[in-house]
């Protein structure tokens, strides 16, 4: 994707041959203010199943607890809007956002304002964030170590369950890649379920962990942490 231009993809469902299958026009473009809405509500349907998502949601109690992950997922997308980070499908239906080299050395107040609504919440949630955090930091240092600072990195990817089957997540994908390579950058993720996903579309795993294994609130099986990397073409 060159930055000043939209990309459009075609993509075809999975009906018999024998069956008329309609075309989606898959048209990527820049989030803008007016989508920010509909990208919460995206979210809150994708990542009810995801895993690292769920592992932190069960620390949640309170009648506020909604409105915490509510408003800390609005101003995430407000600050990936502003800078112009943030691409999507039918105005929020499909969301990707990035993070550039730059943005790791000026992260902003974002961070800090959503660190800080999410504190609001109960320890075990806030516990539960840092260990996440601080699982994916050593992973990440070992496989990529100081070159991490001259890398893109996909720091969320959504579609809504009712588009997913149309080819959005690969065109937002490539959307953020082709941004890369014209940089002449590398790009890293954190996936915990979508790995056979991102090995499709180019990228590798380089290093696993997993999360929760050492919470005894945590009765359920840890979960599988994944660091996946694309090479610049």
């Amino acid at each position: 994707m060159h930055s000043a231009h939209d990309i459009v993809r075609r993509a075809h469902n999975a009906e018999s041959p024998l069956s008329i299958r309609p075309k989606y026009d898959v048209i990527v473009n820049r989030m803008r203010y007016r989508d920010i809405p509909q990208a919460v509500r995206t979210a809150g349907k994708s990542l009810a199943n995801e895993p690292a998502t769920q592992y932190i949601a069960s620390a949640e109690t309170g009648l506020l607890s909604g409105l915490r992950v509510w408003l800390v997922r609005f101003i995430r997308f407000v600050g990936y809007t502003h800078q112009r980070h943030a691409h999507t499908i039918e105005n929020g239906i499909g969301v990707v956002v990035y993070a550039t080299p730059e943005d790791s050395k000026h992260p902003g107040i974002v961070p800090s304002l959503c660190s800080a609504i999410s504190k609001l919440g109960p320890r075990e949630v806030a516990k539960r964030y840092s260990e996440l955090g601080q699982k994916t930091a050593a992973m990440v240092q070992e496989a990529f170590g100081e070159s991490i600072h001259d890398m893109y990195e996909i720091r969320g990817l959504i579609v809504s369950p009712k588009a997913q089957g149309r080819g959005y997540g690969k065109a937002l994908v490539k959307t953020v890649t082709d941004v890369s390579d014209a940089a002449g950058k590398d790009m890293w993720l954190l996936t915990t379920n979508a790995r056979s996903f991102y090995e499709t579309i180019g990228f590798e795993c380089v290093r696993t962990g997993t999360l929760g294994e050492g919470n005894p609130a945590w009765t359920q099986a840890p979960i599988e942490l994944c660091i996946m990397h694309r090479r610049r073409n």
